[in-house]
């Protein structure tokens, strides 16, 4: 068998001709570079030797950020004027992300993809291949809840494909139904199993229908 990580899809990306993003190293670097420079134009926000911490944390923000589909120019439009002075000095931080940050990526990176954005690229181009020439054998998919829109994406094309299969991890065979529609309209997100839910959902697919394995 060909045992991938459902999260790696280099040789599709390869095939595909996507250009490969930028090392998560380079991209820290850069992020502390501007990190530094916004401490240096706000005195009083913090020391210079905040700057690490600082960028590690924008680091952290924007891969939820990807791996939520969303991008970093949506911190625009939050809208802080009701809240106290402090809410808006993190505005003005994280304006590094909502303004800085595609401006760099734009004119030091020629445009380069998030790794987010990369894969969902190779999903699409993987989906577009199986859709032309499905697997000849079975696609078995194991382990992965999607809680990433491209990953939830692949993983609905599995369960579509002729010889396709997903197994879901730790799946409660007893849910209430009250849980799982509140799980699919996409309340609580904190619930272990809201992606698998919401995953279900996109498939069409009920509470009842995972069957043991």
């Amino acid at each position: 068998p060909d045992m991938r990580l459902v999260g790696q899809l280099e040789a599709e990306a390869r095939a595909a001709a996507l250009p490969a993003p930028p090392s998560r190293l380079a991209r820290g670097f850069a992020l502390l570079r501007l990190t530094e420079a916004f401490l240096a134009a706000t005195p009083g926000f913090g020391p210079p030797s905040a700057a690490p911490g600082l960028a590690a944390s924008l680091r952290d923000l924007l891969d939820e950020l990807q791996a939520s589909g969303v991008t970093a120019a949506a911190l625009r439009e939050l809208d802080l004027a009701e809240h106290a002075a402090h809410w808006r000095r993190s505005a003005d931080f994280l304006a590094i992300l909502a303004e800085h940050w595609p401006r760099h990526i734009a004119e030091s990176e020629g445009g380069a993809p998030d790794p987010e954005d990369h894969r969902r690229r190779a999903v699409a181009a993987t989906l577009a291949a199986w859709e032309a020439a499905p697997p000849p054998g079975p696609v078995i998919a194991a382990g992965s809840t999607g809680s990433t829109p491209a990953t939830a994406e692949l993983l609905r094309a599995v369960a579509r494909l002729p010889q396709g299969a997903l197994v879901l991890p730790g799946w409660d065979p007893e849910m209430p139904r009250d849980v799982w529609d509140a799980l699919a309209a996409g309340a609580r997100p904190e619930h272990p199993h809201h992606h698998l839910v919401r995953l279900l959902a996109g498939l069409g697919l009920g509470p009842a229908d995972p069957r043991p394995w």
